[in-house]
Parts: C-alpha cells; sequence; structure tokens
C-alpha cells in the first residue's frame, strides 16, 4: 500500500537514479556570512584567493590564466557594491601573480602561509573527532557548539580544494557531526518544552513526571524525524538523558557563555587575529540554558540573546498559525511551530517526514533487544512488553498488537537481509561506495545528484535499518552530511532569491523555460546586480535548483498521498510558497495540500498498514 516505507519498493518510482550532472562548479557564496571567521578570511588574501580558485588549478600558470579571465569577464559586468570592492582588490594585477607564484611553491611566505591554515584547519576539525560522543554532551573540556560548526565549516568551504586532500575527508566527516549537532538542539529545544516539568527522581530512580508527559504528548512528535522517534521509542532513557546530562551540560556551559559575556574573543588556528564572536551563534545553547540551567546573571544574558535572535521568520512559513493541528493542538499551545520550522529550514535540516511506519518502527524496536538470539523472538518480545506503554505513542503499533498479529515478526530475518543488500545497491548505483565518493559528491558540487526524496529515503533507511545492517554506518553518516548540505545550499539560495525577487526587471518566466541560455541571459543582469552588493553565486546553479525543487514536488504529488504530517505540510507548503509563483502548474496541486494540511489534518488518525 502507499505511504509505507516499502524498503523493496520499485526504484522507478523512488528515483534511484543519478541526476543528470550538470557541471555546476560553486556551491552558492562558498560561506556562510553568520560566521564569526568570515569577518578575517575577507581581509585575509591567502583565504580569499583559495575561495575563489577551483579544484583543477593546480599550477601557478593556470591559476594566472583562471583568474585573468574572472577579472575580465566578471569584473567589468559587476556594478558598484561590497563584493565588487573585494573581488577588485583580488583582481590587482601585481597582486594576483604574485598569489598564484606563493600559493604553489611551498617555501614562498605565501604558501607557508597556506600551509599553516591547513594544519591548524586539520588540527581543529581532529579535536572535535577525539571527543567522540562528549562533543555533543560536554562531560570534558569541550563540545561541539554551533559557532564551531559555522567556522569551521566555512574554512572547509575555503580551503578544501588547496589543502591537497589533507582535510577532505575531515570536513566531509565534520559536516556529519554538525548536522547531528544542529538535530540535537532543535531536539532538545521541542522535548525540554513538552517535558514542562522538573526532573526529580522519584523513590524509584525514575522520572515519572517526565516519562508520563512524553508519553502523553510524542504521538504529536513522531513526525518530526528519526531521532525524535528514537526519543519517543524510550522515554525513560531520554528523561535520563536531560536529567542526568543536565549537570555536568550545565557545568560545562556557565563556562562557555560565561568567557562569551566577558567579551572574550575567538582565536582561530591559523589567522593571527582574533575576531568577535556572533551573538547568534549562542541561541541554541541559550534556549538550552535557560530551560535547564541556573545561573541568572547568565539566564540574563542568554534571554536577550534569544530576543535578539528569534524573530527571523521564514516568509514562506508564515502559514504555519493556520494549519490544523487537530487534537495535538494543546501540545503545541505555547510552542511557536512558524519559529521551529524557519530555523531548521535555515539550517538546512528540515525534512518531510512521515509518522513511522509499522515494518520499519518494529526492526528498529527488534533491533534494541539485545536478549534473543532471532530477529524474530526480539520481536515478538516487543510485541509482548513494549505495546502497552508505546501504544498511545505509535498508534500503528498499538493496532497491530490488538490484532494478536505476529507474521512481522515471522517473516523479518529472512526480509532484514534482503532489506540490506538493496540499500547496499541503492549505495553504490548512487555513487556512495566510501566516504571518498562522498566527498566528490559534495565537494564537486554536484550535490544535485541526489533529490530531497531520496534524502528523506535515505536517511529513513539508515535509522531503521542502522543496527542489522553491518558496515553501513560510516557511508549513512556522510549521507546525512551530504543531505545537509544540500539543505543548507538550498537555504542559502532562498536568500539570494529574496533579494533577487526585489529586482523590478526580473521576469519569472525564465525560470519555466527550456531555452537555458536564453534564462541565463534574461536573469544575468538581476543576478550580478544583487551579487556585487551581496556576494558571488553561480546563476546556473540558482537556475537548475528551482527546476530540480520543482522535479521534487511534482515526485512528492505523483507518487505519497494519504494524511500529511506536521513536517510535510511545513516542507511542501513552504516549496509551494516559493515555487508556484514561477511554476503555474503547481497550483492546483499546492492548493489541495494547503487544504488537507489547514482543514482535513488528523495527527492522530491512523490507519494500520500492513505490507502486502
Amino acid at each position: 500500500p502507499e505511504g509505507r516505507l516499502n524498503l523493496l519498493k520499485s526504484r522507478e518510482n523512488r528515483n534511484y537514479g543519478r541526476s543528470v550532472d550538470h557541471g555546476l562548479v560553486n556551491l552558492l557564496s562558498k560561506r556562510s556570512l553568520s560566521s564569526s571567521v568570515w569577518s578575517i578570511v575577507l581581509d585575509d588574501d591567502t583565504s580569499m584567493y583559495s575561495l575563489v580558485l577551483e579544484k583543477s588549478i593546480t599550477t601557478e600558470e593556470k591559476c594566472k590564466s583562471f583568474l585573468q579571465s574572472l577579472c575580465q569577464n566578471l569584473l567589468r559586468k559587476l556594478p558598484k557594491g561590497g563584493f565588487t570592492d573585494v573581488l577588485e582588490r583580488l583582481c590587482d594585477l601585481n597582486r594576483r601573480n604574485r598569489y598564484c607564484k606563493g600559493l604553489f611553491t611551498e617555501r614562498h611566505s605565501i604558501g607557508k602561509d597556506l600551509l599553516r591554515k591547513c594544519n591548524g584547519l586539520k588540527t581543529e576539525l581532529d579535536y572535535y573527532f577525539h571527543l567522540g560522543e562528549d562533543a555533543f554532551m560536554g562531560q570534558k573540556h569541550g563540545r561541539l557548539e554551533v559557532e564551531n560548526c559555522e567556522n569551521l565549516e566555512t574554512l572547509c568551504n575555503i580551503f578544501q580544494r588547496i589543502c591537497n586532500n589533507t582535510i577532505a575527508d575531515l570536513c566531509s566527516k565534520f559536516k556529519g557531526l554538525c548536522y547531528r549537532r544542529f538535530h540535537k538542539d532543535y531536539e532538545d529545544r521541542m522535548l525540554l518544552k513538552m517535558i514542562d516539568a522538573k526532573l526529580v527522581y522519584n523513590e524509584r530512580g525514575e522520572y515519572q513526571d517526565c516519562v508520563d508527559n512524553l508519553l502523553d504528548k510524542c504521538h504529536c512528535l513522531i513526525s518530526m524525524g528519526p531521532s525524535m522517534v528514537s526519543s519517543c521509542f524510550s522515554v525513560t532513557e531520554t528523561c535520563q538523558h536531560y536529567g542526568e546530562g543536565s549537570k555536568t551540560t550545565c557545568e560545562y556551559l556557565d563556562k562557555y557563555l560565561g568567557k562569551f559575556f566577558s567579551g572574550e574573543k575567538l582565536h582561530i588556528t591559523g589567522y593571527d587575529q582574533d575576531v568577535s564572536r556572533n551573538n547568534c551563534s549562542f541561541f541554541g545553547v541559550c534556549v538550552y540554558y535557560l530551560e535547564q540551567c541556573h545561573n541568572q546573571t547568565i539566564k540574563d544574558h542568554c534571554d536577550s540573546i534569544v530576543k535578539e535572535c528569534s524573530e527571523k521568520n521564514d516568509p514562506d512559513l508564515q502559514f504555519m498559525s493556520k494549519v490544523d493541528l487537530g487534537d495535538c493542538g494543546l501540545v503545541f499551545d505555547d510552542f511557536n511551530l512558524t519559529w521551529y520550522f524557519s530555523g531548521e529550514k535555515e539550517n538546512g535540516i528540515l525534512c518531510p517526514h512521515k509518522d513511522p511506519y509499522l515494518t520499519p518502527l518494529l526492526i528498529y524496536a527488534s533491533s534494541l533487544k539485545t536478549s534473543s538470539s532471532t530477529l524474530k523472538e526480539k520481536c515478538k518480545k516487543v510485541l509482548k512488553y513494549d505495546c502497552s506503554s508505546h501504544g498511545h505513542v505509535f498508534p500503528n503499533l498499538d493496532a497491530y498488537c490488538k490484532s494478536n498479529r505476529t507474521d512481522e515478526c515471522d517473516n523479518m530475518d529472512t526480509e532484514v537481509p534482503k532489506m540490506c543488500t538493496n540499500l547496499n545497491a541503492t549505495f553504490k548505483e548512487l555513487g556512495f561506495n566510501s566516504s571518498e565518493d562522498v566527498w566528490a559528491v559534495l565537494w564537486n558540487s554536484t550535490a544535485n545528484k541526489i533529490t530531497e526524496p531520496q534524502c528523506l529515503m535515505l536517511i529513513e533507511e539508515c535509522f531503521y535499518l542502522g543496527y542489522v545492517c553491518s558496515g553501513i554506518k560510516d557511508i549513512c553518516n556522510n549521507i546525512k552530511a551530504l543531505c545537509y548540505t544540500v539543505g543548507t545550499k538550498r537555504s542559502n539560495l532562498n536568500d539570494f532569491w529574496r533579494k533577487l525577487k526585489e529586482s523590478s526587471t526580473l521576469d519569472l518566466s525564465v525560470f519555466t523555460t527550456e531555452d537555458e541560455l536564453s534564462a541565463r541571459s534574461s536573469v544575468y543582469q538581476s543576478i550580478l546586480n544583487v551579487c556585487a552588493k551581496f556576494g558571488t553565486t553561480n546563476e546556473v546553479l540558482l537556475f537548475h535548483d528551482f527546476s530540480w525543487r520543482y522535479k521534487d514536488l511534482v515526485w512528492v504529488f505523483k507518487y505519497t498521498h494519504g494524511n500529511r504530517t506536521l513536517t510535510e505540510c511545513a516542507y511542501y507548503l513552504s516549496e509551494c510558497s516559493g515555487l508556484s509563483g514561477i511554476f503555474k502548474d503547481l497550483t492546483h496541486n499546492c492548493t489541495i495540500l494547503e487544504k488537507a494540511c489547514f482543514y482535513d489534518y488528523e495527527l492522530k488518525k491512523r490507519t494500520l498498514i500492513k505490507s502486502t
């Protein structure tokens, strides 16, 4: 039946094959303007030339030829603006010749400066991998924070091509850590609001108020993605995590936030100048601190950070206040969903998940059992011991338990290996056989080869099959990094698109034409005007991003049906808002989707979906 996460489903419908590579070269602007490090990068010529040069530029002569072409073909077309000023500096003939020689001469002072920056970045990246799980808890001396992700991802974007592969794999894996960091921050924000009680042990050593609160509300949260499914399936462990982890985390945050609020600047390895830190990089930790920690001076400072940084709602998500939440209205009554999903979208992690379907949910639950030898036996233990506590959270599991059927368990030991084989075949077909393959996709800007439906499916399959398929952990982590990159690229393009739409001369019809060259020439001047002021991009990428997003949305309307979850409404309606003004043929389906989300949405109403 439609809707079930059928891991053996036809690949034709899933669109597993590679998308056409249009030879795109650049990710949008290749940097995060929100990072603290950007302020020193902008004035550092070694960094800026490293950013501008492509991976194919490996010699002094190639560098000179590339920069000559760039300066002749782009600079003269740009109107005046901040980016134009930067490019004029880089296009100075004597300067660019000196840096082309220095960057590709090891003993040159510029070459030594580049090596120092490459080694400094490698040292920083190594540090966070050595932290292990503590990168998310802060139990030792450090923790991975959003600030670190912003700064180190920016430096990866700048140097990964020119540092001779010394940081390529590390940068890829680091993106996986940042994907997890952002997910953890948003999950914390949601769950800590849902708990709505002090985390205090009872006489049995359990956080009973917390457990009861989550069991009562989690049915409204399970469409938020696999990590939320995990938290809601293991509610006791989730409450213990917040209760027992909060003490050490708060002690760490007292020091971390204390240094920031005292005005301490940030040292970036490889740079001589320390930098001032960006207030909004601390938004996530401040939200956590206000919920869990107690130093009033720091809480007062955090209050101001939250007020300063939490008002940027995505204009394509303003409809969230109209979404019919059904019986979950009270659960979200004191929670700003527009703000929540705007943040997820901006950080590249908003994904249109459905609630977990029966088969993958049983596979995941069975994989958590350690006492039995076969999946069949583990599955039957799930049905015997977990139904009463999890029925309210997972209505399809509740319905299956009440049916007294066990056929899902009976076939698990034969079906799961087939699913693992299928998943590995999918990785191979998409070219994700190793971290190096994913890295090539990630940094050669052919991330457009993976679609949003593919990201959604692969991330879910990696989660539900993660404990039963051997050898997929590293590839799955890199898939998350790749999909996170796709999400952040689209977020950056959305920002650029909003600036572009302010142009009075922009003709939206160029994005629907089959004549690619005509489309480029029509929109070119508007893009140049925006680039001159805000930074550089690639107009071909902008054109094709809209085309691919359009195709993704058409695929969704064609192949997925049924009740829409909260995250589906948030994601697909925001896409409708951004695309229907360009692609008029989306209007009908977007109107139907809007009606379903605004008037027919019933979060708790579920149907037991069985495999055939």
